[in-house]
């Protein structure tokens, strides 16, 4: 995000990402889905007042952790299953 558009985004939601920034590296950060919807939010909410589109890439990654997790869950679950 440019300056510009950060500094549009409320004090709240700024701290909200720092908490969630620093300490981590790159990788960590983009598994980590408090790090990408405190994220996401700063994005729609300057989309919305720009009055333009909300979607955006930190959305995307959530869903995407959201979907590989759930696949490994079950790939666990069914590991789980042929042991017992």
């Amino acid at each position: 995000m440019c300056l510009k558009h950060w500094g549009m985004v409320p004090k709240d939601m700024q701290k909200k990402i720092w908490q969630e920034y620093k300490g981590t590296t790159r990788a960590e950060r983009f598994s980590k889905n408090s790090y990408l919807e405190a994220c996401a939010l700063a994005v729609e909410y300057v989309a919305r007042l720009e009055d333009k589109p909300t979607k955006n890439g930190y959305r995307l990654l959530i869903e995407s952790n959201i979907r590989r997790e759930a696949y490994w869950q079950e790939k666990r679950a069914s590991k789980n299953n042929e042991t017992t």
